[in-house]
């Protein structure tokens, strides 16, 4: 129970809300100058930091000439045009060719060896039938990506279980 009259309570309210407010402005004061404080070492860090930069700066502006800028642009386009030439060659993708080759080859046809370089595929194994290794290799030739397929005549001699090796151009 609260014998004060309402007029001394409105007052009394009103000198809390006014303390209250001192010690939130006094708060956030000490906040922002211990801000101001902490890191005012830090803007003097920087702002050292930004003189040794210029210095540097207007040194190498000084000391780098026209000739030595020309150098350097020379060689870079000598390397851009080398790098140019490089990426220029086929992507070579071993496993692509692999997969390409799989895909023609028939049920009665095993590839026993295979052995890839840079531009040629040496492929060798048993055919079941002359007719199955003679289709499998029309189908290698009609591969876009192979440039030129040999199979010698000698291997068609026999009529079954024939060995054979391919040679596959790229």
């Amino acid at each position: 129970m609260n014998f004060l009259p309402r007029e001394k309570k409105i007052e009394l309210k009103k000198e809390y809300i006014r303390r209250l407010s001192v010690v939130a402005g006094l708060l956030i004061f000490f906040v922002f100058l211990s801000g101001i404080v902490f890191l005012s070492p830090l803007y003097v860090v920087f702002k050292n930091e930004e003189l040794s930069l210029n210095q540097q700066l207007s040194f190498f502006k000084k000391n780098v000439t026209n000739e030595d800028a020309q150098n350097l642009s020379s060689s870079v386009n000598s390397l851009n045009k080398k790098i140019s030439i490089i990426s220029s060659f086929k992507e070579f993708n071993p496993d692509e060719i692999i997969e390409k080759i799989i895909d023609k080859k028939a049920d009665g046809i095993k590839i026993t060896n295979f052995q890839i370089t840079r531009d040629k595929i040496s492929l060798s194994g048993v055919s079941q039938t002359r007719p199955l290794l003679i289709s499998f290799s029309e189908s290698l030739r009609a591969e876009p990506s192979f440039k030129k397929v040999e199979l010698p005549i000698s291997t068609l001699i026999k009529e079954r279980d024939i060995e054979f090796v391919i040679n596959i151009d790229l």
